[in-house]
């Protein structure tokens, strides 16, 4: 009792540094894409109109709108979210290991596409990583918390059945993707039992409920018609090619911008697991020869389609490596949980075959679900080796997040450097404004103000509190 209470201080003294450290990053995040609409009479006008013709995440919406008026507080929702993540991480999959914590908290803080458009982007923070708590914690609460006293908890129905239908407010694929797996839950306890149990019964008809109320939303007949030039459906008509073109493309060079990390750790930890050794020496020269092909074509040509016909070819030879990998595992809980991971990245990768636009935001739940293939990899590596190295992981985890301190410190600075230019050319009287492009780009996911574009500098004047007769330019 002593040695688990004495673990269980180790974990929440984790824990409280992890939300600790991230809520100090999270100051320094500025206000990027499009949540300076959000913070002003945009917002307000929007959620006036209750989102008609808009979109069907009234969830993400709403929370968009609140989260962006709140920047005292938005840092302390940002980084409970993310470790809240962390902790439901380590809680679907059965694990304690401190490797494993430690790992899963460093690559959730490394600054890919997917963390600039997904946690530093108040907007894409509420429509992509919190709806992947949401989703989480729906999970948790169906698979984690029975009541083992046989007994309807009827207060834990009720919260399942509102949050089955919240959760499905916030993105399009996740909430084909928490369909899907409402359905497979209720199948698989008709096979296995021969009943249906009272919660998960009610939670699906709750994503059902809850898809349908996002449907309902105008804007999805106008994209159906193609009236919207934001959003629209992928016409592939009869050509395989374009198919195959926007799978091998688009989706995979977003997957890997997203998810690089990750996938790293996985290709690392399948050459670690192969067992054939000839296999294993052709798998070294295979990737050897791809990074030089790889290197050298985007280097000789810089062209968007051949980089993302290039990220497709990288993507399966990981996959097909990975593969290898699954069949020479030992475990059999370990292959079938990877098996039901692989199905859920499927499940919420297949919409974004046939929508337009995408982007590494959408890639959210996809990366929560290859840290889950990662404990099992890693599991399987270290059970026979007995390797448990903790302190290289912890040590890489305090550099990024000491990287990621300086970096957005750095971006606070030259966003207030910024806004306090303006302002003092603005008491000088000069209403014509010339600045130098900020070189943020990696880090924040759309620059306001960076352009010509007299809707963003309207919002951009009155979220800052500036006069709205100001001309602003930018020098080449």
């Amino acid at each position: 009792m002593k040695k688990h209470e004495g673990v269980s201080r180790d974990y929440f003294k984790f824990f409280f540094f992890f939300f600790l450290t991230v809520t100090i990053i999270s100051f320094y995040f500025p206000a990027s894409g499009d949540d300076l609409g959000w913070a002003t009479s945009d917002g307000t006008a929007l959620l006036e109109n209750g989102f008609r013709n808009y979109n069907g995440r009234y969830m993400g919406n709403l929370s968009a709108l609140c989260f962006s008026r709140i920047p005292a507080l938005l840092p302390f929702i940002k980084s409970l979210t993310l470790t809240s993540v962390l902790v439901l991480i380590q809680k679907l999959t059965f694990n304690r290991s401190k490797t494993f914590l430690y790992l899963s908290a460093f690559l959730l803080v490394v600054p890919t596409a997917l963390f600039k458009q997904a946690f530093v982007w108040t907007a894409g923070f509420a429509n992509y990583y919190f709806s992947v708590f949401i989703g989480m914690f729906n999970i948790y609460l169906l698979l984690f918390k029975s009541d083992m006293t046989g007994k309807k908890n009827f207060v834990r129905i009720v919260l399942l059945f509102a949050l089955g239908i919240t959760g499905q407010l916030f993105m399009e694929h996740f909430t084909v993707a928490m369909l899907a797996f409402s359905v497979a839950l209720n199948a698989y306890d008709y096979i296995k039992d021969r009943r249906l149990k009272p919660e998960r019964i009610v939670y699906m008809i709750a994503c059902v409920i809850g898809m349908v109320i996002m449907l309902t939303n105008g804007a999805y007949s106008k994209i159906f018609r193609g009236e919207r030039a934001y959003q629209s459906l992928t016409g592939y008509g009869n050509s395989a090619f374009d198919f195959i073109k926007k799978l091998f493309g688009d989706v995979a060079l977003d997957l890997l911008n997203a998810c690089f990390p990750a996938m790293l750790v996985i290709f690392v930890l399948s050459l670690l697991l192969c067992r054939r050794r000839k296999l294993m020496r052709f798998i070294l020269s295979l990737a050897a020869v791809s990074v030089v092909i790889f290197c050298s074509a985007v280097l000789a040509v810089e062209t968007y389609s051949l980089f993302a016909m290039l990220a497709g070819i990288v993507t399966v030879y990981l996959a097909l490596l990975f593969l290898i990998t699954v069949k020479d595992i030992k475990s059999k809980r370990s292959k079938i949980r990877i098996s039901f991971y692989c199905v859920m990245i499927t499940v919420l990768t297949v919409p974004l075959l046939f929508v337009n636009p995408t982007g590494a935001r959408c890639y959210s739940g996809v990366y929560v679900l290859l840290l889950m293939i990662v404990k099992e990899l890693l599991d399987e590596y270290e059970v026979p080796l007995r390797v448990h190295r903790v302190k290289p992981v912890k040590a890489l985890l305090t550099v990024m997040l000491a990287f990621d301190l300086v970096c957005y410190s750095t971006v606070f600075t030259a966003n207030s450097n910024k806004i306090s230019f303006i302002r003092s050319e603005v008491v000088r009287g000069n209403s014509n404004i010339e600045l130098e492009h900020t070189q943020l780009g990696f880090f924040v996911h759309a620059l306001d103000c960076e352009g010509e574009n007299e809707k963003f500098k309207r919002r951009f004047c009155e979220y800052y509190h500036l006069p709205e007769n100001i001309e602003i330019s930018y020098k080449d």
